[in-house]
């Protein structure tokens, strides 16, 4: 109040003298508006709101000023000190002179005027949050103005840039989508009439979104409409969730249905929320904890040295260097000491750190960041590779974004107990591919015998069929794999053709000629044309309910599968809660190199998943174990977290535009599901052929057993029963003697005999 009484009507005595002759020889003119601004931060004070990210806000304000005050100093012909403080306050004030007197001097005049401008713009950019690739885009739409969608790309100085089609497509959608839009603006509705929605980043295989009809507010949080409205965000960047729960959703636009995928749009990675970074000031705590771990090698008289120490959303790993002649082994026994010194619930010692002549001590943090899909998602790393089968796992303990291609694993084995985050996992997988690959790209089978995990992807284009919830189905779609894999390898070889890469790549450039097809109606030739081949993926989230319903045709089709599958683009995620050794058999293992291996009960499951000791130090909640088949170790990661809201969200989008289309083939109904149960457990009888294999089996062995028949003939309890009792009346064996084996009657010469008189 006195510096305003001051400044505004000299009625404060010498004290507002003194304040209005400080604030103009700093600031010059804008020393006016000082006293307002003073008068609105007390008020603040007073009433005890904080302001919001008061940093950013000030570092964009002071950029802002200077450039201002340096623009007002040039503006009065650039007053010296030496003229007088009164020729300072007409301009920028002594921070004005501070500022553009080394820039006229360098620059000249005109150039210092550009930078100047420069800072005001980059001030204003920052304390409005406004990313500079929205102005970049703001200017582009300012000097070509919408145009008819034929011609969407002409002037465009990236149209000469190599580009998907959907990326091409939407680009020149974007002049026809906005007329539509700015009609259903005109109309009355009870929410905003304008929302843009935006990508965190463009890259080539993710097109930017067109708005389509129908405008909704941005201020409603909500999840998907039934009716296909999904969630889209304006151009700020999402604020940091709160919560894992708390993803921020916003509604937007309904979504057009396309026709052809060349029209489809990937929903918008601004519909997944940013994570949350906690404990960036332990450093006192990482300290204390080196200290006491230097303390505990000195203790037990180990030359080691903790060298350096690294940070991760999980666990802190110290690297020890030994002295010479120190042996490894004798870090590497000291977990449970170094667990007691560091008051820590268990350490993970790697032991040397591959690449490194050091030792890894990994230790739990007392507060664990959240990593989010949306972290990983946005990251360079993610941007860079547009492979459809690129999905993301979580970060390592650096900080860097993991993803892997499940195209070169070619198959991963999950495995993890309650509470680990498994579920979790396999939903930021199949998430990826949803938010970075069309359905024509890649189509997916979902199995899900516990009815509740993989549920909300019911629906979306890209599943082959609904979601398999009854073990049985899941058998028939895990052999309709094994079908189609044949049929492929069949289709590249009559083609000439390697696998379904170069496959795809030649269709795209129109190399496959028309091959012939089945005859018609009339009898007549027909023609197929060629068509790109999606990728095909088969999530099954439990292993173990498929074992225990058809264990024997469920381990054969997947290890042929994964033995198989790899060259025409079939690849396999799959999860057990229970990694014993008959779930994930010996077969299995052999067959699926690469694991992770999530937090487990035992070093015994361990071993099972991973063959080494480790996953039971894990921590839980998404902390994992990512062994590869090109490495020898495995690496320690942090899984993305992603909400069953943001779930539903991107399902949404993507449902909005294209229906699914299910294969009839792929999971059996009706009459055909009950003679392939009837197959697997032995209800339809013995055939002539079955019976002539169990009687040389028999007279053969000498042995009338039903568990031998079980064995050899690969078939179930009640029909080995069956055949034996069908034995006894042909006279073959004899008659049951409780738990003992039958006696066998006839001998080879007899069976031979039978054979020839057509009795078997």
């Amino acid at each position: 109040m006195l510096s305003g009484l001051g400044t505004y009507a000299n009625a404060a005595g010498p004290v507002g003298d003194f304040l209005e002759a400080v604030a103009l020889g700093l600031v010059g003119l804008v020393g006016y508006v000082v006293p307002v601004l003073v008068t609105w931060f007390g008020l603040l004070v007073v009433i005890g709101r904080p302001a919001p990210e008061v940093g950013r806000i000030a570092i964009g304000a002071a950029i802002g000023l200077s450039g201002v005050l340096g623009g007002l100093h040039l503006l009065a012909d650039a007053p010296d000190p030496g003229e007088g403080m009164r020729a300072l306050w007409r301009a920028g004030g002594l921070l004005g002179w501070a500022v553009a007197t080394p820039l006229a001097w360098a620059l000249s005049s005109w150039g210092a005027a550009a930078v100047l401008l420069a800072l005001v713009l980059l001030g204003v950019l920052i304390v409005t949050r406004t990313p500079f690739s929205r102005v970049l885009e703001l200017l582009r739409s300012a000097v070509m103005p919408g145009r008819d969608g034929d011609d969407g790309d002409a002037g465009d100085p990236d149209a000469t840039a190599p580009m998907p089609r959907s990326s091409r497509a939407a680009r020149g959608r974007g002049s026809e989508a906005a007329p539509e839009a700015a009609d259903a603006a005109e109309e009355p509705t009870s929410s905003a009439t304008r929302v843009r929605a935006t990508l965190a980043g463009t890259s080539a295989f993710q097109p930017s979104l067109a708005l389509a009809e129908g405008a909704v507010g941005d201020d409603d949080p909500a999840t998907a409409d039934p009716e296909g409205e999904v969630a889209a965000i304006p151009d700020p960047p999402v604020e940091r969730a709160r919560v894992p729960g708390e993803a921020v959703v916003r509604k937007a636009a309904k979504v057009r249905p396309v026709d052809s995928f060349d029209d489809y749009q990937l929903p918008s990675l601004e519909l997944l929320a940013a994570g949350r970074v906690v404990g960036r000031d332990s450093r006192r705590v990482i300290e204390a904890q080196s200290a006491a771990l230097q303390e505990t090698f000195d203790q037990f008289g180990i030359d080691a040295t903790v060298a350096r120490s690294s940070r991760g959303p999980t666990v802190t790993r110290f690297e020890i260097e030994l002295g010479p002649g120190v042996q490894v082994k004798k870090v590497a026994n000291m977990g449970d000491d170094i667990a007691y010194a560091l008051a820590a619930p268990d350490v993970r010692i790697v032991a040397p750190i591959p690449g490194k002549s050091a030792i890894g001590v990994e230790v739990p943090n007392r507060q664990r960041d959240l990593i989010t899909l949306g972290d990983i998602l946005r990251s360079d790393l993610a941007l860079s590779d547009p492979h459809p089968l690129t999905v993301a796992l979580g970060v390592d303990i650096a900080g860097e974004p993991e993803m892997i291609n499940l195209a070169t694993m070619p198959h991963l084995l999950v495995s993890g107990a309650t509470g680990s985050g498994k579920s979790v996992t396999l939903n930021g997988m199949i998430s990826s591919i949803v938010m970075r690959a069309r359905p024509d790209q890649v189509r997916m089978i979902l199995i899900d015998p516990k009815r509740v995990e993989l549920n909300a992807y019911e629906g979306a284009p890209h599943l082959l069929s609904p979601v398999v919830t009854d073990p049985r189905r899941a058998a028939d779609a895990v052999q309709w794999c094994v079908k189609e894999m044949e049929q492929r390898y069949e289709l590249l070889a009559q083609l000439g053709y390697r696998n379904i890469d170069g496959y795809n790549e030649a269709v795209a450039a129109g190399e496959v000629a028309t091959r012939p097809g089945p005859p018609d109606e009339d009898g007549l030739p027909t023609e197929l044309e060629a068509r790109p081949l999606p990728y095909i993926l088969l999530v099954i989230d439990e292993l173990a309910d498929l074992m225990l319903v058809a264990p024997r045709d469920v381990e054969d089709a997947i290890c042929r599968i994964a033995q198989m599958a790899r060259a025409v683009g079939i690849h396999m995620i799959i999860a057990t809660q229970r990694p014993s050794v008959d779930v994930i058999t010996g077969l299995i293992k052999a067959n699926i190199p690469s694991r992770l291996a999530l937090q487990v009960a035992s070093q015994t499951d361990s071993r099972t998943i991973i063959d080494m000791n480790g996953a039971e130090k894990l921590v839980g909640k998404g902390d994992m174990l990512f062994l590869p088949a090109s490495q020898g170790k495995p690496t320690r990661l942090q899984g993305c977290w992603v909400t069953e809201r943001e779930i539903n969200t991107a399902v949404a989008f993507c449902k909005g535009q294209r229906q699914a289309e299910y294969d009839d083939r792929v999971v059996k109904e009706g009459e055909a599901a009950d003679q392939a149960d009837a197959e697997r457990s032995g209800d339809d009888g013995s055939d002539a052929a079955l019976l002539r294999r169990a009687a040389e089996q028999v007279v053969v062995s000498g042995l009338g057993s039903t568990s031998m028949l079980q064995r050899k003939l690969r078939i179930g309890f009640a029909r080995a029963g069956r055949l034996m009792d069908e034995l006894e009346e042909l006279g073959v064996v004899g008659p049951n003697e409780g738990s003992k084996a039958r006696e066998v009657l006839w001998s080879p010469e007899e069976l031979d005999e039978a054979r020839s008189h057509n009795v078997l």
